[in-house]
């Protein structure tokens, strides 16, 4: 993979994530300035964040690095976490 951070595999239909431009292949990097690693998934950034709370998320598409707002809570992804070849 081209980057560390969560692999989206797909998005769940009607969910937040598919009110958003998050799309399969989209690599979330970082969840609200938190480094996405092995070592802290995103799941437990997720459960800890208030529903109401807006997010930023840093996402890694085909080579540019994006900017997408969320709200707290669920988002709507199926993936797992990859690291970059080095």
């Amino acid at each position: 993979p081209p980057a560390t951070g969560h692999y989206i595999t797909g998005i769940i239909p009607n969910s937040q994530a598919s009110e958003t431009d998050l799309r399969a292949g989209d690599i979330i990097t970082h969840y609200n300035g938190v480094e996405v690693t092995p070592a802290q998934p995103i799941q437990p950034l997720i459960a800890n964040t208030p529903q109401d709370a807006r997010v930023t998320l840093s996402v890694h598409r085909r080579g540019q690095l994006l900017q997408i707002a969320i709200k707290g809570g669920r988002i709507g992804i199926h993936g797992e976490v990859v690291e970059q070849k080095r």
